[in-house]
């Protein structure tokens, strides 16, 4: 493992090679020029967040692998964007590092256990109504300790709950309201970084709900220079999501949005993040195999390969895509909302296609039922 002081002098020589000077850096990071120097010279504590920010400074976009070499090697006090930074990032390596050093204190804050269980729901490694009943027991147990970052964060918990019920429109309320609290947080980045959490969900509730005109606005706000240097992931969220919204109505801007992803995943975002890659890349299959252009697809989910088969012509390729569909549901007990739609496709069944739009609605995606009542409509 590289030390601490080896990371500091390959960040030197990266921005000496790049012609970044100490006063750019300096403004980059809100401090003095002094400061900067003091930071490589090691003479003052270089703290999680400042050598984060030093490497997306350096390399163009956070250098993970470097910045969890540091976590492991540095003991300096654990910051609360610095964790902020590892869930909004989606770097679970390095939010377990920071979640143990902050452990290793007497008094334990509230908010590391809102972390480790934002944790567990992303690694899906608590059920849903596990994340719920914990949240609301953290939420009314000794209110009295939790500053304002801390009682958002279960809010925010909370509003992740709706998304995973499909009550997508008490997400409205509850995020509306966030958005109000989040700006009295003295912490620019938390300030943003909450921020764009709240507005990735209300995308994602708004569409399901076929609120599109909120949806493209919130996308809209999302997709700029400033979210794409400091929160990558919520930039690529908001595009997969534009390019879902625009996937019934314009094509080329469906296509725009998703291929801009895949430049991203492809220019080294998301490297370490193959659950993201896989988001994308299944998302760049459906959007090009509704449209029926078949090239250059990934067809590495299976789902999506029984999509493709299903809409070739030939009754071989429309028996593997039953295949596939069927093995997915032996091995996960049950078919998606868009499996049953495949499955439909397959079997060329009016029937079952009803099935899967009675699915989609009954599950709260209005916008999605579209897949299934276009295709009825048009056999009518």
């Amino acid at each position: 493992m590289i030390s601490k002081k080896k990371l500091m002098a390959i960040i030197d020589y990266e921005l000496e090679r790049k012609g970044i000077t100490k006063s750019e850096v300096a403004v980059q990071l809100g401090v003095s020029k002094g400061t900067v120097s003091n930071l490589f010279n090691l003479k003052h504590k270089v703290g999680y967040m400042k050598f984060i920010e030093l490497t997306r400074i350096a390399f163009g976009k956070y250098h993970h692998e470097y910045i969890e070499m540091f976590c492991k090697d540095s003991q300096e006090k654990v910051e609360r964007e610095a964790l902020e930074w590892a869930y909004s990032n989606s770097n679970m390596k390095v939010l377990k590092i920071l979640l143990e050093r902050a452990t290793f204190k007497v008094k334990v804050n509230p908010i590391i256990s809102v972390y480790e269980l934002q944790m567990m729901r992303m690694e899906k490694k608590i059920s849903i109504q596990d994340f719920f009943d914990q949240i609301e027991n953290l939420t009314y147990t000794d209110p009295k300790n939790m500053d304002l970052a801390t009682v958002i964060l279960l809010g925010i918990s909370t509003v992740y709950h709706y998304v995973d019920v499909a009550a997508y429109k008490a997400v409205a309320f509850k995020a509306n309201n966030l958005l109000k609290q989040i700006q009295n947080i003295e912490s620019a980045y938390l300030r943003m970084a909450y921020s764009l959490r709240v507005k990735v969900a209300l995308i994602i509730s708004s569409m399901k709900s076929n609120n599109l005109k909120l949806a493209k606005s919130i996308g809209d706000d999302l997709t700029n220079k400033e979210t794409l240097e400091m929160f990558p992931l919520y930039f690529n969220n908001a595009l997969v999501c534009l390019s879902e919204i625009f996937v019934f109505s314009n094509k080329r801007k469906s296509f725009s949005y998703i291929h801009h992803s895949v430049t991203l995943m492809n220019g080294g975002y998301f490297s370490e993040n193959p659950k993201w890659q896989k988001i994308i890349k299944s998302t760049y299959d459906f959007v090009h195999i509704y449209h029926n252009d078949f090239n250059n697809l990934f067809l590495e989910d299976p789902a999506e390969m029984a999509h493709y088969l299903a809409k070739q012509s030939t009754p071989s390729e429309k028996e593997k895509a039953i295949a596939i569909l069927d093995e997915l549901e032996r091995k996960n007990g049950y078919l998606t909302n868009f499996q049953t739609y495949y499955r439909a496709l397959a079997l060329e069944s009016n029937r079952m296609m009803a099935a899967a739009k009675d699915q989609f609605y009954q599950s709260g995606d209005f916008f999605y039922a579209q897949l299934a009542g276009n295709l009825i409509e048009n056999s009518n």
